[in-house]
């Protein structure tokens, strides 16, 4: 029921539809793109409190401008009970708000969901606040079935991930697979140094998907992040994505030194386009490379970069010394070579 733009009246018409033997047999809704809001959404959490659902394992709410009201209903419903068997819960694009995830990690906090394993919560406005709850909700074991979890933009800062890596370093998101904090305010302090502190202690040691574009994550991040790696954390990692950041030659040359001992010898995409790298850290990324580092890498992006000539050139005799043997895809500023 896609992109219908069913609104309130839609949604009312729909769910007196549900009969008792539909409502125990449905195991997938998608009501994307319709413009329920929150009396659309008091309405669906009617439903979820007479027991239609309760089969329900996909639920997809992406796009239905809920705010705070409709998600604290949605919360209290989810805390008695609703849902218990759903899997995948997609909440993107709505105007959640901090005060909407706080009813909702309280719900969590309380057992609702415990068979999740896919939740979608890119740009619902949560901040640091919002995160707060959440990661005070993960600490408690909350969601400790997840393996994937998106948080794109949503103004996380410093504040909030400290408290989210809090609550990984005391074992929350043990299974989780990949994650995604694009698009935040994280910075070094909130992010690379807190983050690589937790992972350096084994935390998301089961991590295959780590997307941290856009995070104002500059040279002292980046070489916290490297030192974390060359202690051995997320050897199962294998996709990178620090696109859009503030990483130089500084950086670069910490992440070749973690590289060049071994790490992410798993990994099989590592994006770094829209960096600050130049000359000297393509060199000593190249001189890695040459020592077999990465040997299973297969995309590789450094698009809009600073490299010049002599970076190139290193980066060139390493290739032609065996480097990389297993790329399939290279971007490099406007050439592309597959």
């Amino acid at each position: 029921l896609r992109n219908n733009k069913m609104g309130v009246q839609g949604m009312k018409a729909l769910v007196s539809t549900w009969s008792p033997s539909a409502r125990c047999c449905l195991t997938f809704l998608s009501l994307d793109g319709n413009d329920i809001g929150d009396e659309g959404m008091t309405t669906l959490v009617d439903a979820l409190s007479k027991g239609a659902l309760n089969n329900l394992e996909n639920l997809n709410l992406k796009n239905n401008k809920i705010g705070n009201e409709g998600m604290e209903a949605f919360a209290e419903a989810l805390s008695k009970g609703g849902l218990t068997n759903l899997d995948n819960l997609n909440l993107n694009w709505n105007g959640i708000g901090n005060q909407g995830m706080k009813a909702f990690s309280e719900a969590l906090s309380m057992g609702a969901l415990n068979k999740l394993t896919n939740l979608q919560l890119d740009d619902i406005k949560i901040g640091d606040r919002g995160m707060k709850a959440f990661s005070e909700a993960l600490s408690k074991g909350a969601l400790n079935n997840l393996k994937n979890l998106n948080l794109a933009k949503n103004k996380i800062g410093n504040e909030g991930m400290k408290a989210f890596v809090q609550a990984l370093s005391m074992g929350a998101l043990n299974h989780l697979e990949n994650l995604c904090l694009s698009y935040n305010e994280i910075g070094d302090e909130g992010l690379m140094k807190a983050f690589a502190k937790a992972i350096s202690k084994g935390a998301l040691n089961n991590l295959k998907n780590l997307d941290l574009v856009e995070n104002k994550i500059g040279n002292e991040g980046m070489k916290a992040f490297a030192q974390a790696l060359s202690m051995g954390a997320l050897n199962n990692l294998k996709s990178l994505n620090l696109n859009e950041n503030e990483i130089g030659d500084k950086g670069m040359k910490s992440f070749a030194e973690a590289i060049y001992k071994g790490v992410l010898n798993n990994l099989e995409i590592l994006n770094l386009c829209d960096n600050k790298i130049g000359n000297e850290g393509m060199k000593a990324f190249s001189e890695a490379l040459s020592m077999e580092a990465l040997n299973k890498l297969k995309n590789l992006e450094l698009t809009r970069n600073e490299i010049g000539k002599e970076g190139m050139k290193a980066f060139a005799e390493a290739l032609s010394e065996g480097a990389l043997n297993n790329l399939k895809n290279l971007v490099l500023d406007k050439f592309r070579i597959e």
